[in-house]
Parts: C-alpha cells; structure tokens; sequence
C-alpha cells in the first residue's frame, strides 16, 4: 500500500489536473464555445477545489495528531501521550 505522502501528492497533482481542466473549458466558453464548456468547467473546478480542501485538512491534521497531548491515563490522572498509531 502506498505510502501516505504518496497519496497527498498524488491528490495534490489530481486537483491541480482538475482545476486546469476546468479553467481551460471556461476558456474555451469565453473563446465561442456551446454551454457545454460552462457545464464542465464548473464541475472540473469544484472538484478540484474540493480535493484541493481534502488535501490541505489531511497535511493540516496529519501535522496536529503528531504532537503529543494532555489525556486523562487510565488511573484518572493526566499524562501526556502521542497521537494513536
């Protein structure tokens, strides 16, 4: 199985693939082109975007789990402990 950042960046380069697509379809609406264009630039856009948000929230909570926490143990004191494996 890949490897986690390996997936990041294999996501990141599927919504950079996705909004070019969309903005290259709305340029071709601009240039003449049939509602067609507008149709799937727009979807082509908000999938990007919405991989683009996955992206970020996944880069951005990996980094948060990683730094150890204060936790109730199991005696009902605190101590700190790492993010679950």
């Amino acid at each position: 199985m890949p490897s986690r950042s390996v997936l990041t960046a294999a996501a990141a380069a599927f919504a950079a693939l996705a909004l070019t697509a969309g903005v290259l379809q709305l340029l071709a609406f601009g240039a003449g082109g049939s509602a067609r264009h507008v149709i799937l630039g727009v979807f082509a856009c908000a999938v990007g975007l919405s991989v683009a948000g996955a992206v970020i929230a996944s880069v951005r909570g990996h980094r948060r789990r990683r730094r150890p926490v204060l936790q109730p143990g199991r005696d009902g004191c605190q101590e700190f402990r790492g993010a679950p494996a």
